[in-house]
Formats: structure tokens, C-alpha cells, sequence
């Protein structure tokens, strides 16, 4: 009578290792999806990114294959997406309590989804909690925020509100220092695009962005035109001269220096 007890017990046993075995071979596959859909990313294909990494959130909805899913949603600019699979993977990974760097991850890429997925101000604040918590990765948010700032301009442009745009790249250049030059840069020249063009303007956004990076070749160049286009022939030389110094490996700015000099008189 003894022996019942022991098979049922190793029946019992049997049946609990079967569904462990096949939940290892869940996270497996999973795993293997998500390297793949890595390699997608990597690759920009972002479509086959979205659907391996789907498939890999169906198997096994872990933080890592939550965040890979929503930078696909993401880079193919599904922002409501990206958004619900980031707050899961944040949510996760808070409770799992996952390091700084993993939190940081998360939210950088939260951020950026916040600002172009309509909730700007959400954007803004977990951006400027990330400068605080993980001050080296500044000058990344930085940029995303930048960027963010000056396709909403870029948008206002098009659509023929120069005001606006300038509004915007001033305001965006306010809330990403280190990428501030760069934006007033963009501001001088949304006010080249005035008919006519507001030069003093072009001039004095331009100027900020000198007042912040002096050597900045494409400032150098606009504050050039500007003085050039306002009459003032020799103050623009010196500034023209010092852009097609600084171009680099610009090839299109160091050409566009050299035929502004070039309508001046300077060879």
C-alpha cells in the first residue's frame, strides 16, 4: 500500500517540471527574438524590429523585451505605443528594483516618446529629472529635446509662422543649454526665410549663439551674411574668413564661406 503514495508523488512531480521546462524554453526563445530584433534596430529595420520583438513580449513580457518593443514603436514614430510598452518596462523595472542605469535607459527613450507623442510637458519634466539624477547623460537629452523643438519649429515654418518657429527654437534653446548654440543658429535662420528677411534679426540669434560657442563655424558664417546684407561689407569679413576656417570636413559651408568672400572681394 506504501507504493501509491510514492507514485503519485512522482507523477505529481513530473507534471510540475513539465510546465518549468516549458517556460525555460519560453525565455529561450524569447531571448533569441529579442537579439534578433536588437540586430533589426541596429540594421534601422525597424519593422522587422517591431515584430520580433513582439513576438518575443508574447513569450516572455520582460522589462528588456518591453523597452526593445517600444524603441521600435518608437523609431517608427508610433508614439502611443512606445509610450504603453516604456511605462510597463519602467513599472517593472521599478518594482524589480533595477539599477540607475536601466531606470536611465527607460526613461531617456520615455522622454522623447512623451514630448512627440503630445505630452510635451511630461517630456520636459522626466527630461529634466534625468539631467539631475544622471548628469552625464546631459548633453543626449539635450539633443533629443533640441530635436523636438526644431521639427515643432521646422512644422511652424512650413506652414508660413516665422514667428512661432523662432518662439519655439528660443524656447527650446532656454531648455537644452548644451545644444542651445545650435538652435539659435536654426532661429536666424527661420528669420532669413522672412520676406524679406529680417537681417538685424538673423544677426542678433546668430550672436547667441557665438556669445556660447565663439568658434561655431556655421554661426560665424550666418552672422557673415547678415552684416554683409545689412551693408556692412568689412564687418562681415572677418566673421566669413573665421567660418571658412572652422568648416572642417563641412564641404557645403566651406564653399557657401568661400563664394560669400568671394562677392566681397576676398580671395
Amino acid at each position: 500500500m506504501r507504493t501509491r503514495p510514492l507514485r503519485i508523488a512522482l507523477m505529481l512531480a513530473a507534471a510540475a517540471t513539465a510546465p518549468a521546462a516549458a517556460a525555460a524554453q519560453n525565455v529561450d526563445k524569447a531571448k533569441a527574438l529579442a537579439d534578433s530584433a536588437v540586430d533589426a534596430l541596429k540594421a534601422r529595420d525597424n519593422s522587422r524590429a517591431l515584430d520580433l520583438s513582439a513576438q518575443a513580449v508574447a513569450l516572455q513580457p520582460s522589462v528588456n523585451n518591453l523597452f526593445i518593443h517600444g524603441t521600435a514603436c518608437g523609431n517608427l514614430e508610433d508614439w502611443a505605443c512606445a509610450i504603453a510598452d516604456l511605462e510597463k518596462a519602467k513599472s517593472m523595472a521599478t518594482a524589480g528594483g533595477a539599477d540607475a542605469p536601466t531606470l536611465n535607459a527607460i526613461d531617456r527613450s520615455m522622454s522623447t516618446a512623451y514630448l512627440f507623442g503630445g505630452h510635451e510637458q511630461a517630456g520636459l519634466d522626466l527630461a529634466a529629472e534625468l539631467r539631475k539624477r544622471d548628469p552625464s547623460s546631459a548633453a543626449d537629452i539635450d539633443r533629443a529635446v533640441a530635436f523636438y523643438f526644431n521639427e515643432e519649429a521646422v512644422a511652424k515654418a512650413k506652414a508660413g509662422d516665422v514667428s512661432a518657429a523662432e518662439t519655439l527654437l528660443e524656447r527650446g534653446a532656454g531648455l537644452a543649454p548644451s545644444a542651445a548654440a545650435t538652435l539659435y543658429v536654426e532661429a536666424a535662420n527661420v528669420l532669413a526665410q522672412k520676406a524679406p528677411p529680417d537681417w538685424k534679426g538673423v544677426e542678433a540669434e546668430a550672436r547667441k549663439a557665438l556669445a556660447i560657442e565663439p568658434d561655431d563655424a556655421r554661426a560665424n558664417y550666418v552672422v557673415g551674411i547678415a552684416l554683409a546684407n545689412s551693408g556692412d561689407k568689412a564687418g562681415a569679413i572677418p566673421f566669413l574668413q573665421k567660418a571658412q576656417a572652422g568648416a572642417g570636413t563641412d564641404a557645403e559651408l566651406k564653399g557657401e564661406a568661400d563664394a560669400a568672400l568671394k562677392k566681397l572681394g576676398v580671395q
